[in-house]
């Protein structure tokens, strides 16, 4: 059984443990040991930590899924036009430049008191 690459829009992204891949009407397939990922679509851009996946959507709302460290905690707001990560994080940052960051704070996942977040 073979992955339809044919309907990929992008590259296959991957934790330690899981794929995942946008597909050309914007939906996600995933597979492997990494949580469900959403069943919608309207996602423009994957992106990943070593047990996490944060997704983008046109709308700039994010939806994550898979370890405890990245897959929980995603901003629930919308307006986002890029994600970074690192090992166990993600900060994701807004049009005017605010920022929202989850994950392992030891890694990145809380924002600092000195930077502009957007709460």
């Amino acid at each position: 059984m073979g992955l339809p690459t044919q309907d990929l829009k992008e590259p296959i992204y991957s934790t330690s443990k899981a794929f995942a891949a946008l597909k050309a009407d914007g939906s996600i397939t995933s597979w492997g040991y990494g949580g469900t990922a959403p069943s919608d679509s309207g996602y423009t851009k994957i992106y990943s930590t070593i047990n996490a996946f944060a997704a983008l959507k046109a709308d700039g709302s994010i939806t994550a899924w898979g370890g405890s460290f990245g897959g929980t905690g995603a901003p629930s707001d919308s307006g986002y036009i890029k994600i970074y990560s690192t090992q166990y994080a993600f900060v994701a940052v807004k049009v005017d430049g605010s920022i929202t960051a989850w994950g392992d704070s030891r890694f990145g996942g809380a924002t600092p008191a000195s930077i502009t977040t957007s709460d």
